[in-house]
């Protein structure tokens, strides 16, 4: 673990915010990994928690979502949310590595379209509550809005072929000299 903090103690200027987000994100899931107990450190007891994290199917998954022409991080977003049952903002962000401004654009793009269920938790003492999320809408009818979606934007795409072959056949050619 002191390799990972020498490694993030280099200067700004060799380090992307991506590559530093990414060595913390090893570390937690190391440190969830092969702790499972409370650590102790410099005084302060952690808590242990328990991360899932997104497998190369969901990945697949994610890609494929993604071809349909739903933005990653409202796929990211289902596909996490498909595995378990219900999540808070900050889950979500630990476990897919999205940012905050990420979830909370694709759950208001989920909310919008009703594919969301939402309830606020309140922790004990003072702050905000915490909102949980969870799916409301089966995985078919989400993909079925995107075929809908595909469908009518071909069908578009074809009308205005069709109009460009009547257009074509009414104007006349004339030959260049």
């Amino acid at each position: 673990m002191c390799h990972f903090i020498v490694l993030i103690n280099k200067p700004d200027y060799m380090w992307t915010r991506k590559a530093n987000r990414y060595i913390l994100f090893l570390i937690l899931v190391w440190v969830v990994v092969y702790t499972s107990y409370n650590i102790q450190y410099r005084g302060v007891i952690m808590k242990d928690y328990e991360v899932k994290i997104l497998d190369e199917k969901d990945h697949n998954f994610i890609g494929t979502l993604n071809t349909l022409g739903m933005s990653r991080n409202v796929a990211t977003t289902m596909a996490y949310l498909m595995n378990v049952d219900e999540a808070s903002s900050r889950e979500i962000e630990v476990s897919t590595g999205l940012r905050q401004p990420e979830v909370s654009l694709a759950m208001r793009f989920m909310g919008n379209q009703s594919w969301i269920n939402v309830r606020s938790e309140r922790k004990p003492g003072k702050g905000r509550p915490i909102k949980i999320y969870s799916l409301a809408a089966p995985v078919d009818e989400i993909i079925s809005y995107y075929e809908d979606k595909i469908c009518k934007e071909s069908q578009a795409t074809i009308s205005v072929i069709k109009k460009l072959k009547v257009m074509s056949k009414t104007v006349s050619i004339t030959p260049s000299k």
